[in-house]
């Protein structure tokens, strides 16, 4: 038989983790402290917490679709939207849950709002961050329709994973900035701007 005495801290960091998505795994032995612990009995409990981890991935992976779905709704309902696209200023906020998992940021304002169509422009490194180190690039591919890139904040997308984007329109009251959609994918953010 074994002494083990690290297990302790090792099931409560696993415990307090769990505790974070709501509820404890139930383990099937328990332990005293500064007594002895068979290696068949901490692993039967390893084991129990490895099948309620599985479960919580079973449950993000459907979540994680459930939220797909509905972002494919909202892109649709966004793109009924009504009234004209008009070019206009704009400002752009990113969060991407990046492997890690590490939430990183990126923000910029779209201050030329006719460019060249299909032209990139980098926007003003004073009012532009990317976390990641990476370039930022806007580029108007029609009237009030923009594409805009954060190089390097790729997120890791599907289950588990994904990010916010978040637009508003700059200097004018009748305008308004959304988005269309969004790829993790270099980060690209579609962006549609009417009155």
């Amino acid at each position: 038989m074994k002494t083990i005495y690290g297990c302790t801290l090792i099931l409560g960091m696993v415990a307090s983790s769990s505790v974070f998505a709501g509820n404890l795994p139930s383990v099937s032995n328990t332990f005293s402290a500064n007594t002895p612990a068979s290696a068949n009995e901490v692993n039967q409990n390893f084991e129990d917490v490895r099948a309620e981890v599985d479960d919580n991935a079973n449950e993000i992976g459907a979540n994680a679709s459930a939220i797909g779905s509905l972002d494919a709704r909202t892109s649709a309902l966004e793109a009924a939207a009504p009234g004209t696209l008009v070019d206009s200023r704009f400002v752009i906020t990113v969060k991407s849950l990046q492997a890690g998992p590490v939430l990183r940021t990126g923000y910029a304002w779209a201050n030329n709002p006719s460019p060249t169509i299909n032209t990139a422009y980098t926007p003003s490194s004073v009012y532009a961050y990317n976390e990641a180190g990476g370039a930022i690039s806007i580029t108007r591919t029609a009237t009030g329709l923009y594409t805009v890139t954060f190089t390097g904040l790729d997120g890791v997308g599907g289950a588990g994973g994904g990010g916010t984007v978040t637009v508003n329109a700059y200097g004018s009251n009748d305008v308004t900035c959304n988005v269309v959609n969004w790829s993790y994918t270099g980060f690209t953010v579609n962006v549609r701007c009417f009155n």
